[in-house]
């Protein structure tokens, strides 16, 4: 009789345990993967982003969370947007690290793993540009950053409004700049302006000659330089080898860095790039970083929208209560005037449309100033 005791009290014990390790309880906790270019051409970027994310986490957590949960952020090195890190990276994150929420940067490390995104229903949020592909690519993928379509627009009316009436494009072949050159090219000819030739080359080209020499050749009064990386310093230092001096403006891969690179040759230059507007929540971040880095933020807009990723997603688990993915996406389309960091209020209504768009800046006396 005792064994048999013994063995049914066995036998509910083992019942309990697998019952127990069975049953799927709420984790205590929000694990939000980021996949940043952390190393590679704009590493600066990408790493200000992480510094932005962890202030604004640490600042959740410090407080008791979310209703009692914190974040848990799990970081991926995506290189210069390589598409195989991407990929492996957000597989990982997706299927072993089981995360409720993805930052991604860009629009283009969107492109390879939309359908993986989408199908496994996590909710995905481009920190820093936006455009008309994320209206197409599925429901859980968001942008809260600046719409490349009305960059590009920006560029095309900037530049008639300087008086500048004949044009060449210059541009890398890669998505960003087919999408800027093709505003700026359209935007331009609407206003009466004539494009005179749309030069495309590899984003990792090094000699402009070819181009330069027809704009010279062609008394061409303006150039619209969609290009990426440290190709604009290269291409601003052969113009001042062969004297083409002409109003030029490039795109938000021109920074202190590429300033510092390009030196004397870039004194006229105006550029496109985001921007974050004094306000108090980033005096606040901004204080914050300081104490926590002991430096000032090399680019103070890229962590303010790593930052304000944060509070969308804190805003989204707020409305959702972290019930499931699938609430969790349909909260994010609830958000509606959230103050950010950057200084905008951020509204998410089901069409996804953006109406956030880049500035002007200009190299004036060796310095970084607003053109508009």
């Amino acid at each position: 009789m005792k064994k048999i005791l013994v063995l049914a009290s066995l036998l509910v014990i083992a019942v309990l345990i697998f019952g127990l390790a069975s049953t799927k309880f709420p984790s205590n906790e929000i694990k939000v993967g980021a996949i940043l270019m952390l190393t590679g051409d704009l590493s600066e970027v990408g790493q200000e982003m992480q510094r932005g994310i962890d202030l604004a986490v640490n600042e959740i957590n410090s407080t008791g969370g979310i209703e009692g949960k914190k974040i848990r952020m799990i970081y991926e090195d995506q290189g210069f947007m390589e598409k195989t890190k991407i990929v492996s990276a957000v597989q990982k994150m997706v299927n072993v690290d089981k995360v409720d929420f993805i930052f991604l940067d860009t629009v283009e490390a969107v492109k390879p793993v939309a359908p993986i995104l989408q199908e496994s229903k996590t909710p995905t949020l481009v920190l820093w540009d936006d455009n008309n592909y994320l209206q197409t690519c599925g429901d859980y993928i968001v942008g809260t950053g600046f719409s490349t379509e009305k960059t590009g627009e920006k560029m095309g009316e900037f530049m008639y409004s300087k008086g500048v009436r004949t044009i060449a494009i210059v541009s890398s072949i890669d998505e960003w700049a087919e999408i800027v050159s093709t505003s700026a090219k359209s935007k331009f000819e609407s206003l009466g302006g004539k494009v005179i030739f749309f030069d495309r080359m590899s984003a990792t080209e090094t000699d402009f000659r070819a181009s330069l020499k027809k704009i010279k050749d062609n008394n061409i009064s303006g150039i619209i330089l969609p290009i990426i990386a440290s190709a604009p310093v290269l291409f601003l230092k052969q113009a001042k080898e062969l004297d083409v001096n002409v109003p030029m403006i490039t795109g938000d891969g021109f920074n202190d860095s590429t300033l510092a690179a390009a030196g004397p040759t870039a004194e006229g230059l105006y550029f496109t790039n985001v921007y974050a507007e004094q306000n108090p929540l980033l005096e606040k971040a901004l204080a914050q970083y300081k104490k926590t880095y002991s430096t000032e933020p090399a680019l103070n807009v890229f962590m303010a929208l790593g930052y304000d990723g944060v509070l969308a997603i804190k805003q989204t688990v707020l409305i959702s209560k972290n019930a499931s993915k699938e609430a969790n996406k349909d909260a994010i389309y609830a958000i509606s005037n959230l103050p950010l960091s950057s200084g905008i209020n951020l509204t998410i209504n089901s069409k996804k449309e953006n109406n956030r768009t880049e500035i002007v800046y200009k190299v004036e006396n060796g310095l970084i100033l607003p053109a508009e």
